[in-house]
């Protein structure tokens, strides 16, 4: 007597018979969760999952996502998917959202020929006091802008300097910044300059395709900044975070 038995494998039912395989068939998602997730098997909602991924709606993989989960009106007819562990940065660029290693901050990257913007997802507060001695307080969701030369990006970051002696450089400003893309398309690694001060950081990939805050949309990352143009030459009585 020959034994029968069926096991669910990424969403397939294989239906073997003595050892011998008989029947495949597609496991059926449930009503409320009808889209099946080609890399875990698991069945999700039709109209994505924001829990999936921090910022906001995210969708399963696709063909040249490097398994990364695509942002909403994604299209991956066109991506090579020869390397299912790379994102094709052909189709995709750098488009998606980042996670920053230096400050856990999410933010969305809008690639666009050479150019490139980062934008938070969620406004940071930067604290100082100005130079009537007051504690201020200022907001900004402008991460990251530069361009794109082959595997490198040049550019600045914002950062808030604080602390200061000369109350004057304290605030929200631009620093120099280097970063390199990793072949798979998933990580950016480098550094930026706090007033000479070589500071390393980089940023995960989260997801894969157009990914815009509201600030990208209409065109004007939320900031008050003071002026960038002067560096601080007394570092050592104060500091600076991105």
């Amino acid at each position: 007597m020959s034994l029968v038995r069926s096991v669910l494998l990424f969403g397939v039912v294989v239906t073997v018979a003595g050892g011998m395989q008989m029947e495949c068939q597609t496991a059926m998602c449930p009503d409320d969760k009808p889209v099946r997730n080609p890399i875990t098997g698991e069945c999700e909602a039709e109209g994505g999952d924001d829990s999936a991924v921090p910022g906001g709606r995210s969708f399963p993989p696709g063909p040249g996502t490097g398994g990364l989960r695509t942002e909403p009106d994604t299209d991956t007819s066109m991506a090579d998917d020869t390397d299912p562990e790379a994102v094709d940065l052909q189709v995709f660029g750098l488009n998606g959202r980042w996670l920053a290693s230096d400050n856990g901050r999410i933010s969305c990257i809008l690639h666009t020929g050479s150019g490139m913007t980062s934008t938070l997802i969620e406004d940071r507060e930067c604290a100082y006091q100005d130079v009537n001695g007051t504690d201020v307080t200022s907001f900004t969701t402008s991460d990251l802008e530069g361009m794109v030369v082959g595997d490198m990006i040049t550019g600045t970051t914002r950062a808030c300097r604080y602390g200061q002696s000369d109350p004057s450089l304290n605030g929200l400003f631009d620093f120099p910044m280097m970063l390199t893309i990793s072949a798979d398309g998933k990580t950016l690694s480098g550094s930026w300059d706090f007033d000479g001060e070589v500071r390393e950081f980089s940023l995960m990939r989260q997801t894969v395709g157009t990914c815009r805050t509201e600030e990208q949309q209409t065109g004007d990352a939320f900031s008050r900044v003071r002026s960038p143009d002067t560096q601080s030459t007394n570092v050592r009585h104060g500091d600076g975070a991105r």
